[in-house]
């Protein structure tokens, strides 16, 4: 009986002095930065990093003329291990629809060597969101959010911190507010990067259904690169959403197989603004995973009615 006690006094005293992946979510971005203009500063910082694939790197593509504010600006946040290119040309849609200049940010880690997926941070994701919205604000009078999967969850932190605030219209496209997987929710148990490699191995990879999507996701990366994306979805799962005052919509595949979207109906419900779920049935031809719902890499049969409907949203807001 006493080594019992000892035994579960010591799993108890290891609960609450190992380390759990810290959380920041309330960060700024200094606009003087872009004194100079937004593609200079963007091209500037992307240079620092030598192995981008390229086609992935943050950029704005101009309705008009280099620098030009256009009445809308849309912004695209991909998914985790995903790029700019994940549900293209489905922003680029919805841009021209709309007459909007559209920024493309990269996610810290991504578009990269699987090594540097590991090195990332819930603060480090958020600074690309501050980033994206600064410069969204800067390119367009008005700004509408797309986002897809673990870019949903990130979305949503930032709708609840002072960077979300004057977004005018958020999409949210398969997003991750809980994942499917059963024992995801270990991944945000603490000193899960001391022990998680030795019960879940040292390495993740999956098979791509194509040489794009090989080029364009990361498909090998070490183990610890899941728990910055545990860590947002736990973070997001604790809002509040009857807080939110941006008006939303939630487009999704129910048979998705990789977050469980009934948490997703909740977030819609609790939604404090006006807000819309869209249900759609992937066709044979799209991704059978059910969770890249449109994109001409995973889902093009899906594409432009997608489109269609997010742009008949925003011309509603």
């Amino acid at each position: 009986m006493g080594v019992a006690i000892a035994l579960i006094a010591a799993l108890v005293l290891l609960w609450f002095a190992l380390p759990r992946e810290p959380v920041v979510t309330d960060v700024s971005f200094d606009m003087s930065k872009l004194a100079e203009g937004v593609a200079p500063y963007l091209e500037a910082s992307e240079a620092r990093i030598h192995d981008i694939t390229p086609g992935t790197e943050k950029r704005v593509l101009w309705a008009g003329l280099p620098e030009a504010p256009t009445p809308w600006a849309v912004v695209y946040i991909h998914g985790f291990s995903a790029t700019s290119e994940e549900l293209r040309p489905l922003p680029d849609l919805v841009a021209e629809g709309l007459g909007a200049n559209l920024v493309f940010t990269r996610l810290q880690g991504h578009g990269r060597l699987g090594v540097d997926l590991a090195k990332t941070s819930v603060e480090g994701w958020m600074d690309n969101m501050a980033e994206a919205l600064a410069i969204a604000h800067q390119v367009g009078q008005r700004v509408l959010v797309i986002s897809c999967s673990t870019g949903g969850t990130l979305t949503a932190l930032a709708l609840a911190e002072q960077m979300g605030q004057g977004v005018a219209g958020a999409v949210f496209v398969s997003p991750n507010f809980q994942v499917r997987a059963r024992g995801a929710r270990v991944l945000t148990w603490p000193g899960a990067r001391l022990w998680l490699r030795h019960i879940a191995g040292r390495e993740r990879s999956w098979q791509p259904q194509s040489p794009e999507q090989a080029r364009f996701w990361t498909f090998r990366y070490p183990v610890e690169a899941v728990l910055t994306m545990a860590a947002a979805v736990r973070a997001a799962f604790a809002l509040d959403y009857s807080r939110m005052r941006t008006p939303a919509l939630f487009i999704f595949d129910p048979k998705d197989q990789t977050v469980n979207h009934a948490r997703t109906a909740q977030v819609a419900e609790q939604w404090g603004a006006r807000a819309e779920v869209f249900k759609v049935a992937v066709g044979p031809q799209d991704d059978p995973g059910h969770h890249v719902i449109a994109g001409d890499i995973m889902s093009p049969g899906m594409t432009q009615p997608l489109a269609d409907k997010v742009l008949s949203w925003a011309k509603t807001l």
